[in-house]
């Protein structure tokens, strides 16, 4: 028996080899012409506009096409497909849409995990509007330091940097924190190359924390290596938890309690929820409870509103909704065989109704008075607060009377794309877009600012206070409790 099994062993990882040799790395360096790519860019136009369930809400049809026309000027020799995304990207990111994506090609993705990128050898922060710092030098030299400012790469100021690589990442609407947050520590580097190319050397020039400014020369890193380890501490507060959730005591303030949510996925969520709101019923020393979401990029509709049962005492709901077509029959846009069947579930078990031209549904529900919690909400956000999380912070400041502390949330304050999705895929170079196909509106009384939810107590963070580690939105929550 032992030796079928390592028979069977050695023939599998043989036809792994195999499958590994025969991934065509040609991919990453193939040229398109200026026709194909201009054919491209009209396909994505079309069927962007087609298949999006709110393609003009912040940008006109004619704002859309002259700028499409800009992009396709600037192609003037043949590309490959990678330069040829951060052009996708700009077009994508002029809808104000954070969950529509631009993706490679499969096979570019199948080729480029073998290829060990040169990329910048730097995790950083970013600060205010433009300013790049130090969080994490990579290399085994001492010519940078955390903290460290970096004014200019390659001859490009912070602010020429900047505003080149959020030209080609998408948010919500006029949202500016959301790119902020996702673009700094490791993906800068990757957002970095995609609008300047990858390079084996970088000439940088850094002001020190103690205000001298030099220029040094920074060898490449490469992308094999991982350099995201994040190692959690033992921390003694954890009552419990979940795969993306901890619930917590305060440890300064006994009249405090923390739920910290990465994000609203995993397994046993209502479980965890359950057994979070049980342990708050039984111990009314706790009149203070802070909802985290910082960092938080979303999840599921029904795992976030589950939580919500529990923090808005009246029911509640959110309705979702698209132009009425045939979406769901259409083959050209890739939708997996359960979101096909979901699109036509809604149909017939949700109520539904025609509003402005869209093809509405309602989503109720019912709060859990007897188990809610009665006390005060803080809610804690900043740009990465997206999607699911940037609807939570919308619901519990108007309908919980939360304070929120923090930033602007990535979501939008009334609503964002999202619920299922589908991918177009360009003709030629079979680049990639994930297109949400429905529109959720925030059930909240509020004007369309095209932005996200504002804080009612906005943190700024400085250097100092990161290399610190201050937690500025805790110490903002027990300065309001103490008062």
């Amino acid at each position: 028996m032992n030796l079928l099994r390592k028979i069977v062993l050695v023939i599998c990882l043989c036809f792994a080899i195999i499958g590994k040799a025969q991934i065509d790395t040609s991919i990453l360096s193939k040229q398109y012409s200026v026709k194909q790519l201009r054919e491209d860019l009209d396909f994505l136009e079309k069927r962007l506009t087609k298949f999006h369930p709110d393609p003009y809400h912040y940008i006109s049809k004619d704002s859309l096409h002259l700028f499409v026309e800009e992009i396709k000027k600037q192609i003037t020799a043949p590309l490959n497909e990678f330069q040829f995304r951060f052009l996708t990207r700009q077009i994508v990111a002029k809808i104000g849409c954070g969950h529509t994506v631009v993706s490679a090609s499969k096979k570019y993705i199948k080729a480029v995990d073998k290829y060990n990128r040169p990329v910048f050898p730097v995790d950083v922060w970013l600060l205010d509007t433009n300013r790049i710092f130090v969080r994490d030098y990579l290399l085994n030299d001492s010519l940078l330091k955390k903290g460290d400012e970096i004014l200019s790469i390659d001859g490009r100021s912070s602010i020429e940097i900047m505003k080149r690589v959020k030209s080609c990442f998408a948010s919500d609407g006029f949202n500016e924190t959301y790119k902020k947050q996702n673009l700094q520590r490791d993906r800068f580097r990757y957002f970095y190359a995609s609008a300047y190319s990858y390079k084996t050397t970088y000439k940088v020039e850094v002001q020190t924390l103690h205000g001298e400014t030099k220029i040094v020369e920074l060898k490449c890193m490469y992308s094999g290596v991982d350099t995201m380890k994040i190692i959690l501490p033992h921390d003694t507060t954890i009552i419990y938890r979940n795969t993306r959730a901890i619930f917590k005591k305060d440890p300064t303030d006994k009249s405090i309690a923390i739920i910290d949510i990465n994000n609203f996925l995993g397994k046993k969520w209502r479980k965890f929820t359950r057994k979070t709101f049980k342990y708050l019923k039984k111990h009314p020393e706790v009149t203070n409870l802070v909802i985290d979401l910082r960092d938080n990029g979303g999840g599921r509709v029904s795992k976030g509103t589950y939580l919500m049962k529990y923090l808005i005492d009246k029911p509640f709901s959110y309705s979702f909704g698209r132009k009425p077509n045939l979406l769901v029959l259409d083959p050209r846009i890739k939708i997996n065989v359960f979101s096909r069947l979901t699109n036509f579930g809604f149909l017939f078990c949700l109520p539904s109704h025609v509003k402005k031209g869209k093809w509405m549904h309602l989503f109720f529900s019912l709060p859990k008075k007897r188990k809610g919690f009665k006390g005060k909400i803080f809610v804690l956000t900043n740009g990465r607060s997206f999607s699911m999380s940037g609807m939570a912070s919308s619901y519990l400041k108007y309908k919980a009377n939360a304070t929120i502390i923090g930033e602007e949330t990535g979501g939008t304050l009334t609503g964002s794309n999202a619920m299922l999705s589908g991918t177009v895929v360009l003709p030629n170079t079979k680049t990639q877009i994930i297109v949400p196909l429905y529109h959720i509106h925030h059930q909240v009384k509020v004007p369309d600012t095209k932005r996200g939810l504002m804080p009612d107590f906005p943190v700024q963070y400085g250097i100092d206070d990161l290399l610190k580690k201050k937690d500025l939105e805790m110490e903002k929550v027990r300065e309001l409790i103490k008062k």
